[in-house]
């Protein structure tokens, strides 16, 4: 598997979204974190935000992944980057399908987090094809 230059960048920019999400104030309470979305809104917004606080982390993880098979120029680490992107994904499009089904309220907050997912779910759907594309080079050339 090789590494592309510009995963690792996207990771970073999703990273940066989902952080601005979880901060904005454009939420249906203000701040997805204050206290009167988690209990005012229980469970829907705790269970949201923490969807959005794994995949943000775990987009963080891929990133730096990414980043390190780069510098040592080393495919070691893109597999588990691939796979901890696709956790992700799932996490996020969770958390933001979580909300939609149970809220329905659409304001910028969920917007931002929307793009961010699907930004990563984007990502994900590229390594996947590329995975698949290796494999079946592999054997054709085995």
């Amino acid at each position: 598997m090789r590494s592309y230059y510009g995963e690792a960048q996207i990771l970073y920019i999703v990273f940066a979204l989902n952080c601005f999400v979880i901060a904005y104030k454009g939420w249906l309470c203000g701040e997805i974190y204050s206290d009167l979305c988690l209990k005012h809104f229980d469970p829907y917004m705790p269970i949201t935000l923490a969807c959005l606080v794994v995949a943000t982390a775990f987009t963080l993880i891929a990133g730096l992944l990414q980043t390190l098979s780069m510098v040592k120029q080393t495919e070691k680490y893109i597999f588990a980057s691939r796979i901890v992107t696709l956790c992700a994904a799932i996490f996020g499009i969770a958390g933001i399908f979580y909300y939609y089904d149970h809220l329905g309220l659409r304001l910028w907050g969920q917007h931002i987090a929307g793009f961010a997912t699907g930004m990563i779910t984007g990502v994900t759907v590229y390594q996947l094809a590329n995975i698949l594309y290796e494999k079946l080079e592999n054997r054709k050339t085995a």
